[in-house]
Protein backbone atom coordinates (compact mmCIF):
# COMPACT_ATOMS: atom_id res chain seq x y z
CA UNK A 1 0.00 0.00 0.00
CA UNK A 2 1.39 3.16 -0.98
CA UNK A 3 0.34 6.85 0.15
CA UNK A 4 -2.52 7.27 -3.52
CA UNK A 5 -4.19 3.45 -1.67
CA UNK A 6 -3.52 5.34 1.84
CA UNK A 7 -5.54 8.26 0.29
CA UNK A 8 -8.55 6.21 -0.37
CA UNK A 9 -9.06 4.17 3.06
CA UNK A 10 -7.80 7.11 5.34
CA UNK A 11 -11.20 8.33 6.66
CA UNK A 12 -11.97 4.64 7.45
CA UNK A 13 -8.57 4.56 9.43
CA UNK A 14 -9.55 7.74 10.96
CA UNK A 15 -12.36 6.93 12.45
CA UNK A 16 -11.80 3.50 13.45
CA UNK A 17 -9.20 4.95 15.63
CA UNK A 18 -10.78 7.77 17.29
CA UNK A 19 -13.86 5.45 18.15
CA UNK A 20 -11.55 2.57 19.50
CA UNK A 21 -9.43 5.18 21.10
CA UNK A 22 -12.24 6.99 23.31
CA UNK A 23 -13.30 4.17 25.87
CA UNK A 24 -9.48 4.88 27.25
CA UNK A 25 -8.67 7.17 29.85
CA UNK A 26 -12.16 8.07 30.24
CA UNK A 27 -13.03 9.42 33.58
CA UNK A 28 -9.54 11.24 33.79
CA UNK A 29 -10.33 15.07 34.24
CA UNK A 30 -8.38 18.05 32.82
CA UNK A 31 -9.23 20.15 35.58
CA UNK A 32 -6.69 21.50 37.95
CA UNK A 33 -6.34 19.21 41.06
CA UNK A 34 -4.43 19.13 44.13
CA UNK A 35 -2.07 16.60 44.17
CA UNK A 36 1.47 16.12 42.61
CA UNK A 37 2.32 18.76 40.79
CA UNK A 38 4.86 21.47 40.09
CA UNK A 39 3.32 24.33 41.41
CA UNK A 40 2.80 25.48 45.46
CA UNK A 41 -0.73 26.35 45.97
CA UNK A 42 -1.48 26.13 49.11
CA UNK A 43 -0.12 25.30 52.71
CA UNK A 44 -2.28 23.60 55.33
CA UNK A 45 -1.98 21.77 58.68
CA UNK A 46 -0.91 17.82 58.53
CA UNK A 47 -4.14 15.57 59.04
CA UNK A 48 -3.23 11.79 60.11
CA UNK A 49 -3.72 9.85 56.61
CA UNK A 50 -1.73 12.93 54.67
CA UNK A 51 1.49 11.88 52.58
CA UNK A 52 4.21 12.90 54.77
CA UNK A 53 6.73 13.17 52.03
CA UNK A 54 4.69 16.56 51.43
CA UNK A 55 5.47 18.05 54.85
CA UNK A 56 7.24 21.44 54.79
CA UNK A 57 9.64 20.89 56.93
CA UNK A 58 11.29 24.52 56.76
CA UNK A 59 7.52 25.88 57.05
CA UNK A 60 7.04 23.54 59.94
CA UNK A 61 10.17 24.16 62.40
CA UNK A 62 8.84 27.63 62.92
CA UNK A 63 4.78 26.78 63.58
CA UNK A 64 3.88 27.10 66.52
CA UNK A 65 0.36 26.16 67.76
CA UNK A 66 -1.75 27.93 70.65
CA UNK A 67 -0.92 24.90 72.77
CA UNK A 68 3.09 25.61 72.72
CA UNK A 69 3.71 22.69 70.43
CA UNK A 70 5.18 22.23 66.83
CA UNK A 71 2.68 21.88 63.88
CA UNK A 72 3.36 20.00 60.85
CA UNK A 73 2.73 21.49 57.71
CA UNK A 74 1.80 20.00 54.74
CA UNK A 75 2.53 21.79 50.95
CA UNK A 76 0.12 21.13 48.57
CA UNK A 77 0.72 21.20 44.88
CA UNK A 78 -0.92 22.04 41.72
CA UNK A 79 -1.12 18.85 39.40
CA UNK A 80 -2.10 20.41 35.47
CA UNK A 81 -3.73 17.74 33.96
CA UNK A 82 -4.09 19.75 30.38
CA UNK A 83 -1.01 19.47 28.45
CA UNK A 84 0.71 21.20 25.09
CA UNK A 85 1.13 17.22 23.63
CA UNK A 86 3.33 17.13 20.09
CA UNK A 87 2.84 14.43 17.62
CA UNK A 88 5.11 13.88 15.27
CA UNK A 89 4.30 11.66 11.92
CA UNK A 90 7.51 10.35 9.45
CA UNK A 91 5.93 10.77 5.99
CA UNK A 92 9.18 9.98 4.79
CA UNK A 93 9.80 7.27 1.64
CA UNK A 94 11.16 4.81 3.92
CA UNK A 95 6.91 4.84 5.69
CA UNK A 96 5.45 4.81 2.40
CA UNK A 97 5.99 1.37 2.22
CA UNK A 98 3.46 -1.58 2.15
CA UNK A 99 1.40 -0.10 5.21
CA UNK A 100 3.95 1.20 7.60
CA UNK A 101 2.53 5.10 6.89
CA UNK A 102 -1.34 4.10 6.81
CA UNK A 103 -0.53 2.28 10.05
CA UNK A 104 1.36 5.37 11.37
CA UNK A 105 -1.79 7.85 10.02
CA UNK A 106 -4.54 5.23 12.30
CA UNK A 107 -1.81 6.06 15.42
CA UNK A 108 -1.70 10.08 15.01
CA UNK A 109 -5.65 9.30 15.08
CA UNK A 110 -5.57 7.34 18.15
CA UNK A 111 -2.99 9.38 20.10
CA UNK A 112 -4.82 12.50 18.89
CA UNK A 113 -8.34 11.05 20.32
CA UNK A 114 -6.41 10.29 23.92
CA UNK A 115 -5.33 14.00 23.74
CA UNK A 116 -8.64 15.08 23.23
CA UNK A 117 -10.28 12.64 26.40
CA UNK A 118 -7.80 14.26 28.54
CA UNK A 119 -8.55 18.21 27.36
CA UNK A 120 -4.60 18.38 26.19
CA UNK A 121 -4.00 20.38 22.88
CA UNK A 122 -1.53 19.70 21.15
CA UNK A 123 0.57 20.47 17.72
CA UNK A 124 1.39 18.29 15.04
CA UNK A 125 4.13 17.97 13.04
CA UNK A 126 4.68 16.18 9.44
CA UNK A 127 7.59 15.35 7.95
CA UNK A 128 7.29 13.97 4.57
CA UNK A 129 8.24 15.79 1.28
CA UNK A 130 9.61 19.71 1.16
CA UNK A 131 9.34 21.64 4.57
CA UNK A 132 7.76 19.51 7.44
CA UNK A 133 4.04 20.75 7.84
CA UNK A 134 3.64 22.60 11.37
CA UNK A 135 -0.06 23.20 13.03
CA UNK A 136 0.53 24.50 16.37
CA UNK A 137 -2.43 24.49 18.89
CA UNK A 138 -4.58 22.52 16.66
CA UNK A 139 -7.68 20.59 17.39
CA UNK A 140 -6.97 17.49 18.41
CA UNK A 141 -10.44 16.58 16.72
CA UNK A 142 -8.77 17.60 13.27
CA UNK A 143 -5.31 16.18 13.77
CA UNK A 144 -5.54 13.71 11.77
CA UNK A 145 -7.78 14.71 8.56
CA UNK A 146 -5.38 17.69 8.55
CA UNK A 147 -2.21 14.93 8.16
CA UNK A 148 -4.11 13.29 5.66
CA UNK A 149 -4.39 16.33 3.63
CA UNK A 150 -1.21 17.13 3.55
CA UNK A 151 -0.49 13.71 2.31
CA UNK A 152 -2.61 13.55 0.23
CA UNK A 153 -3.05 17.09 -1.55
CA UNK A 154 -0.08 18.75 -0.35
CA UNK A 155 3.70 17.75 -1.00
CA UNK A 156 2.67 14.24 0.07
CA UNK A 157 5.24 11.36 1.54
CA UNK A 158 8.49 10.99 0.39
CA UNK A 159 12.01 11.98 0.87
CA UNK A 160 13.92 11.96 3.98
CA UNK A 161 13.13 12.74 7.35
CA UNK A 162 16.00 15.06 8.93
CA UNK A 163 15.38 14.64 12.91
CA UNK A 164 18.04 17.78 13.07
CA UNK A 165 15.71 20.02 11.94
CA UNK A 166 12.57 18.37 13.85
CA UNK A 167 14.45 18.67 16.89
CA UNK A 168 15.15 22.23 16.33
CA UNK A 169 11.04 22.66 15.42
CA UNK A 170 10.00 21.26 18.02
CA UNK A 171 12.21 22.97 20.69
CA UNK A 172 10.99 26.08 19.32
CA UNK A 173 7.23 25.00 20.16
CA UNK A 174 7.76 23.20 23.16
CA UNK A 175 10.48 24.32 25.04
CA UNK A 176 10.32 22.30 28.40
CA UNK A 177 8.06 19.73 29.98
CA UNK A 178 5.78 18.68 26.50
CA UNK A 179 4.97 15.11 25.90
CA UNK A 180 6.62 14.69 22.57
CA UNK A 181 5.38 11.70 20.79
CA UNK A 182 7.50 10.47 16.93
CA UNK A 183 5.37 8.06 14.90
CA UNK A 184 8.45 6.58 12.76
CA UNK A 185 10.15 3.19 11.73
CA UNK A 186 13.98 2.09 12.47
CA UNK A 187 15.39 3.99 9.20
CA UNK A 188 17.32 6.04 10.94
CA UNK A 189 20.91 6.45 11.84
CA UNK A 190 21.34 5.81 15.29
CA UNK A 191 23.74 8.98 16.09
CA UNK A 192 20.52 11.19 14.91
CA UNK A 193 18.36 9.47 16.96
CA UNK A 194 20.32 9.57 20.29
CA UNK A 195 21.14 13.34 19.36
CA UNK A 196 17.24 14.00 19.04
CA UNK A 197 15.89 12.43 22.33
CA UNK A 198 18.61 13.76 24.58
CA UNK A 199 17.79 17.19 23.38
CA UNK A 200 14.48 15.82 24.22
CA UNK A 201 15.18 14.66 27.64
CA UNK A 202 17.54 17.62 28.93
CA UNK A 203 15.03 20.22 28.34
CA UNK A 204 12.51 17.66 30.40
CA UNK A 205 9.96 17.17 27.66
CA UNK A 206 8.42 13.43 28.09
CA UNK A 207 9.78 11.24 24.96
CA UNK A 208 7.69 8.20 23.44
CA UNK A 209 8.51 6.56 19.83
CA UNK A 210 5.86 4.69 18.30
CA UNK A 211 7.47 2.02 15.51
CA UNK A 212 5.61 1.25 12.71
CA UNK A 213 7.28 -1.87 10.59
CA UNK A 214 6.68 -4.23 7.91
CA UNK A 215 7.37 -7.68 8.78
CA UNK A 216 10.06 -7.87 6.29
CA UNK A 217 11.95 -5.68 8.71
CA UNK A 218 11.33 -8.23 11.51
CA UNK A 219 11.79 -11.75 10.16
CA UNK A 220 13.59 -12.46 7.03
CA UNK A 221 12.52 -15.26 4.46
CA UNK A 222 13.90 -18.64 4.94
CA UNK A 223 15.93 -19.04 1.91
CA UNK A 224 17.07 -16.66 -0.88
CA UNK A 225 19.05 -13.13 -1.13
CA UNK A 226 17.36 -9.74 -1.81
CA UNK A 227 18.80 -6.51 -3.40
CA UNK A 228 18.98 -3.74 -1.12
CA UNK A 229 17.18 -0.99 -2.35
CA UNK A 230 17.25 2.95 0.30
CA UNK A 231 13.74 4.02 -0.69
CA UNK A 232 14.77 7.79 0.86
CA UNK A 233 17.92 7.82 -0.96
CA UNK A 234 18.12 5.79 -3.41
CA UNK A 235 21.36 4.19 -3.47
CA UNK A 236 21.21 0.39 -3.75
CA UNK A 237 23.52 -1.99 -2.81
CA UNK A 238 25.22 -5.61 -3.79
CA UNK A 239 23.15 -8.64 -3.72
CA UNK A 240 23.49 -9.90 0.14
CA UNK A 241 22.86 -13.23 1.25
CA UNK A 242 19.88 -13.70 3.86
CA UNK A 243 22.77 -14.24 6.78
CA UNK A 244 24.19 -10.98 6.01
CA UNK A 245 21.11 -9.25 5.71
CA UNK A 246 20.33 -10.85 8.68
CA UNK A 247 23.04 -9.24 11.06
CA UNK A 248 22.97 -5.87 9.49
CA UNK A 249 18.86 -6.00 10.44
CA UNK A 250 19.95 -7.46 14.29
CA UNK A 251 22.84 -5.36 14.59
CA UNK A 252 20.82 -1.97 13.83
CA UNK A 253 17.67 -2.93 16.05
CA UNK A 254 19.85 -3.72 18.91
CA UNK A 255 21.81 -0.05 18.13
CA UNK A 256 18.38 1.40 17.92
CA UNK A 257 17.05 -0.64 21.15
CA UNK A 258 20.60 0.59 23.09
CA UNK A 259 19.64 4.18 22.56
CA UNK A 260 16.08 4.11 23.72
CA UNK A 261 17.05 2.23 27.26
CA UNK A 262 20.02 4.91 27.30
CA UNK A 263 17.70 8.00 27.34
CA UNK A 264 15.04 6.03 29.13
CA UNK A 265 12.63 6.26 26.42
CA UNK A 266 9.91 3.99 26.09
CA UNK A 267 8.41 2.68 22.75
CA UNK A 268 5.95 0.59 21.05
CA UNK A 269 5.96 -1.48 17.60
CA UNK A 270 3.57 -2.69 15.38
CA UNK A 271 3.38 -4.69 12.30
CA UNK A 272 0.98 -2.87 9.17
CA UNK A 273 -2.81 -1.82 10.12
CA UNK A 274 -3.76 -5.27 12.12
CA UNK A 275 -1.03 -4.57 14.76
CA UNK A 276 -1.57 -1.15 15.41
CA UNK A 277 -5.59 -1.81 15.97
CA UNK A 278 -4.38 -4.21 18.13
CA UNK A 279 -1.98 -2.09 20.06
CA UNK A 280 -4.65 0.46 21.80
CA UNK A 281 -3.77 -0.39 25.46
CA UNK A 282 0.25 -0.05 24.66
CA UNK A 283 -0.66 3.07 22.78
CA UNK A 284 -2.53 4.58 25.56
CA UNK A 285 0.42 3.45 27.97
CA UNK A 286 2.61 5.41 25.91
CA UNK A 287 0.73 8.44 25.86
CA UNK A 288 -0.05 8.71 29.28
CA UNK A 289 3.93 7.30 30.20
CA UNK A 290 5.12 10.35 27.89
CA UNK A 291 3.17 12.53 30.15
CA UNK A 292 4.25 11.69 33.36
CA UNK A 293 7.67 11.59 32.40
CA UNK A 294 7.27 15.58 31.43
CA UNK A 295 7.19 16.00 34.89
CA UNK A 296 9.28 13.55 36.50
Amino acid sequence: MGSQDLCSIATRLIETARRRARPYLVGQTAVRTRGIGVEPEDYREYAPGDDFRFIDWRLSSRAIGSDGRRKFILRERRAERSLESVLILDASASMDYKEKLAAGIYAISFLATLALNLDDRITVIVAGKGEPLVLPHIDPGLAAYATIAYICRGPGAGGMTDLEEIKRIVLRLARRRSPVILITDMAHRPEELSSFLGAMRVVKNGIGIVFSSDKSEISLPKIGSSLILDPESGASFLELSKEEISDELLLHRARIGSILRRWGVPSVEFVGIKGVKQSGTRLAWLYVNSREMAYA
